[in-house]
């Protein structure tokens, strides 16, 4: 019963950084809230629906699965590389399809706070809450037929311990970061005419960020540890964007 409270609290948590981030950033920055939708709309139909479709489409439709899932750096490569290439032609088609006008500091972050919150909403905060509520289920009932269908649910809530559920958070914290500062590179590339060298170092990080996250034969310290570099320097990039320094004018 006790991880069932974690994954409560998990939830509650997850709710929190998906709607919280646009909240600070627009007040402190300002910014039209349509660019939360914007970015909604980019990482649900692109990032999510978009390479959810086309790796079925080449997993089951051309039967290559067993070329995909060979070994953990096959599918890690190959996975990253399909979510990366999803999201940056999502990117690309909507902001210089339907967005267009370029806009202020604020309108580039909270875009990527709009990604970040679906990102949140559906890879962390469904999946916490069914874990939540499918544990309470079969606590009440060892038995319950819904316990032949969500072996892997289960195994997982079973498995879990402080420690697992804090990485959990440190990876969910770090992704906000992360997947916030390459929507940001990469809207001013695209929108407000910034280096283009940028949108291949956003590629990049966010290609390596997805990418280390699926790593199962890495201790999970030493993936954490990567993943803070990656958004680390991701961030940076995206702050050196938004607030360039100054040139000192000679006297």
């Amino acid at each position: 019963m006790f991880n069932v409270i974690l994954y409560v609290l998990f939830a509650v948590l997850a709710c929190v950084c998906a709607v919280a981030p646009t909240i600070y950033l627009k007040r402190k920055f300002g910014g039209s809230v349509k660019n939360v939708r914007h970015g909604v709309a980019v990482y649900v139909i692109f990032a999510s629906v978009l390479s959810a479709v086309i790796y079925t489409v080449f997993a089951v439709g051309f039967e290559l699965v067993n070329i995909i899932e060979k070994n953990e750096w096959t599918s890690v490569i190959i996975n990253s590389a399909l979510i990366s290439v999803c999201a940056f032609a999502g990117h690309f088609i909507w902001l210089k399809g339907i967005v267009k006008k370029e806009g202020e500091k604020g309108d580039a972050l909270l875009y990527g706070a709009g990604y970040t919150a679906a990102y949140m909403v559906l890879s962390y905060l469904l999946s916490s809450v069914a874990n939540a509520i499918i544990s309470i289920m079969v606590y009440i009932d060892e038995n319950a037929p819904i316990s032949n269908v969500f072996t892997s649910n289960i195994t997982q809530v079973a498995n879990a311990d402080t420690y697992t559920l804090f990485l959990e958070i440190l990876q969910m914290l770090l992704t906000i970061v992360f997947e916030g500062a390459v929507c940001v590179i990469v809207y001013r590339v695209l929108l407000c005419k910034d280096k283009k060298r940028w949108l291949a170092a956003a590629f990049l990080l966010h290609f390596l960020g997805n990418g280390v996250i699926r790593c199962h034969g890495i201790d999970r310290g030493y993936i954490m540890l990567i993943h803070l570099a990656i958004a680390i320097i991701a961030s940076g990039a995206a702050y050196a964007l938004l607030f360039p320094a100054k040139k000192k004018t000679q006297e």
